[in-house]
């Protein structure tokens, strides 16, 4: 069967390479692959594609974003989360993947929560419209971690479908081995506390250093990548010297810290733009105050 050939006529193109975006442009696309790119005069538009008219609008690669959560989640108050529904949130969860692909995400790092697990294989099958979705599974947590909602009984963190906890270097493989076999892409473990856990400050350390390598030698040796959720300065000391692979977070990062980085290649993955939205409209979004963390209010970037 012969691939299909489209031509985008009459864009502006933004070609992600960082140049000035070019006027009046033609995408040639065989298949799944870009033919040609160029303006109209210099592109021969091939027999019989189909021409679509972009006149007027911006033609671009598609976004990835590196760090997300899939949650279904309508609010930043905590007990939303757990009241809701998990079929309710499984539902608003596969609207937010059209509506990614519909803002221009054709790729998501979705970094904690076993709903995308579920979602990447509905999107590969076809039965949901959604972008490409690199999956963790649970994010593992220590009793008392960023990821233990402590203000409720400990079995309803599995309501959430967001965290495993796990204590003791034979517990936090055979969770690392959970989300392997439930087809995550890579693994996310949390070094440290966070700004929107009840009882656990951003700067404490979690998981002992034995635990960690554990959990990062279960995922190397299963050929994938670890990622940690880590914002004080040893909690991302010590998961890089465990050999993680990204640091999402890291606010405080020191020299000593950047330098392991460097040394090794590994990624750091700021989320920052869900920092400064929290942090200007946290109240409106539902972010219980918390005066510990961080000024008036907390916020979360789990």
């Amino acid at each position: 069967m012969e691939e299909q050939t489209l031509a985008l006529s009459g864009g502006k193109l933004i070609d992600g390479n960082g140049g000035a975006p070019v006027e009046n442009t033609v995408v040639v696309i065989r298949g799944k692959r870009i033919e040609a790119v160029g303006r109209v005069e210099t592109v021969r538009v091939p027999q019989g594609a189909e021409v679509i008219d972009v006149t007027g609008k911006t033609v671009m690669p598609g976004l990835i974003d590196a760090h997300l959560h899939l949650l279904g989640i309508r609010s930043m108050s905590q007990v939303t989360w757990l009241i809701d529904p998990p079929h309710l949130r499984g539902m608003r969860a596969v609207m937010d993947a059209w509506r990614l692909v519909d803002a221009g995400f054709t790729t998501v790092r979705d970094c904690g929560g076993m709903l995308a697990i579920y979602l990447k294989g509905a999107v590969e099958e076809g039965s949901i419209i959604g972008p490409r979705i690199v999956a963790a599974g649970l994010a593992v947590s220590q009793t008392a971690g960023h990821a233990d909602w402590h203000f409720v009984p400990r079995e309803w963190n599995e309501r959430l479908m967001l965290g495993r906890l796990a204590d003791g270097v034979a517990e936090v493989r055979k969770a690392a081995r959970e989300q392997l076999r439930e087809g995550a892409d890579f693994l996310k473990i949390m070094t440290t506390g966070g700004v929107m856990s009840e009882k656990d400050e951003p700067t404490a350390s979690q998981f002992s250093m034995e635990e960690i390598r554990a959990f990062v030698e279960e995922a190397h040796n299963a050929g994938v990548k670890t990622a940690t959720h880590a914002q004080g300065t040893q909690g991302i000391k010590n998961a890089l010297l465990a050999d993680i692979d990204s640091v999402e977070h890291g606010f405080y990062l020191d020299d000593e810290c950047i330098e392991l980085m460097l040394k090794q290649g590994s990624f750091l993955v700021p989320t920052l733009a869900i920092v400064e939205s929290i942090v200007t409209r946290g109240g409106e979004a539902g972010v219980m105050e918390n005066t510990d963390h961080f000024g008036n209010f907390a916020f979360q970037v789990s």
